[in-house]
Formats: structure tokens, sequence, C-alpha cells
């Protein structure tokens, strides 16, 4: 093969009119494009709930999303493949209770975590054509709802968590599956979206276990292995 035989993940900006003004420019791999949008105005804590974006229209060609939120607010940035929020403070987490997760420890010990892993990358294409992606997978009571693939790590969880809106399933008792480590960024989105867990075939950052622990969201890390690596919310790991 050539140099330009070889495949290469899709990457491309598509920008973000918000309430009438330019807000931001995604670079992202342009699919689910909706459920991006609903995911990111979600973990900028523009919304909170379906209801309150009151238009969006996307054109997946032209690259670009109009938005009209119940909050006349304007969010201008450039977001690349990784965050650049370097304002964050953990004291902006509010110390919670742990989120429901039914059956965790069972899908551990059954193997059935595992499984869902293997779903979602059979149903991942871009991973299946050349990779560079990463994957992710919505897990609610056992059953995977919803797949996304994209060049940003934070990107597959906005569009995850979107995807859940926009189609109203309540993320409380969810577990996100992500191939890819869990950052702080990612672990401010889950709790922003109400997300139960998270589960990676990596491991989470420092940062993104002590947002986990004060928000109550349940973390477990090398998914595959056969210890995987539970962070609890109120402690440390486990094995």
């Amino acid at each position: 093969m050539t140099e330009l035989d070889r495949p290469s993940p899709i990457e491309t900006p598509v920008w973000l009119e918000l309430n009438g003004s330019p807000s931001c420019t995604w670079l992202c791999t342009p699919s689910l494009l909706d459920a991006l949008t609903c995911g990111w105005l979600n973990g900028e804590g523009l919304i909170s709930d379906r209801r309150e974006l009151l238009e969006l229209e996307v054109d997946a060609d032209e690259r670009w999303v109009k938005a009209r939120t119940a909050q006349r607010l304007v969010v201008q940035k450039t977001l690349a493949t990784g965050p650049d929020d370097a304002s964050f403070s953990l004291d902006r987490i509010p110390e919670e209770a742990p989120r429901s997760v039914p059956d965790l420890a069972r899908l551990l010990a059954s193997g059935e975590l595992r499984n869902s892993f293997q779903e979602m990358y059979r149903r991942c294409p871009l991973r299946a054509s050349g990779g560079g992606v990463h994957s992710g997978a919505l897990l609610v009571d056992g059953e995977v709802l919803c797949i996304a693939e994209d060049v940003g790590r934070h990107n597959v969880t906005d569009k995850l968590i979107g995807a859940a809106m926009l189609e109203g399933v309540p993320l409380r008792r969810s577990l996100i599956l992500i191939s890819a480590r869990i950052s702080a960024e990612i672990a401010v989105k889950a709790w922003r979206g109400g997300v139960g867990g998270i589960a990676s075939l990596s491991v989470p950052t420092s940062l993104a276990r002590d947002i986990a622990r004060r928000a109550g969201v349940w973390l477990v890390g090398r998914s595959l292995r056969g210890s995987p690596y539970v962070y609890e919310p109120a402690g440390e790991a486990s094995s």
C-alpha cells in the first residue's frame, strides 16, 4: 500500500452557532452531530434537560450545527481532540451520594461487562475499517443502547450522553463503556449528565478519580482484565 492508500480516521472542523452567535468549533468525527451538540451543551452546564434545547438544526455535509437554548448564553472556544479548560477546580464538584449502577458486581463477576465491550466493538464500523478512533457504548440495565465513535474520547462521551438525552433515556442507572482512559473532562461530563458509572479499557486519571469520588460516579478500569479495578465513589480502588 502507498501512503495515500492507508486508511486515516476523519477529523474535521464542525462549527456550532449557539443562540444566533458563533460559539465553538469541534474537531471531531462528523457523525451523530445532534447527539454531540446535546451532550456538549449538557457537559458545559448550558442545558440539563432535552426540553431546554429549544431548536437544533444539523447540516452534516456542510459541517455546521445551529442550536437555541432556554438560557441565552454563548460559549466561545475551539475544541480539539483533547480538553482545553485550564480553569477547572475540584471545588466546583459537589459531594453526592453514590449513584446506582444496577448489578455492577454481577456484570463484573459474570463476564457480561466483557461481552458488552465485545458487542461495542462489533458495532463500530470505523474501528473495523482502519481504526484511529475511540469507541464508546451506553449500557442501561445491562443492555447496549447506543454506540459512538470519534477521534476525541470526550466527543464520544458527549455523543453517548446526548443520544440518551434526545431519546429520553434516564442516565442515573447507566454505565458508559469507553475504549480510552477516563480523563477529568470525561468524569465532569458524566457528573453533569447524571451517569451512574464509567468503565474503561484503560484507567482513570488521578483527577478523574477525585471528581468521580465526590460526584458519586462509579469507575471501572482495565475492564477486560480478569480482575478489573473498581473505584468506589467513597473509597479507594478494589480489584
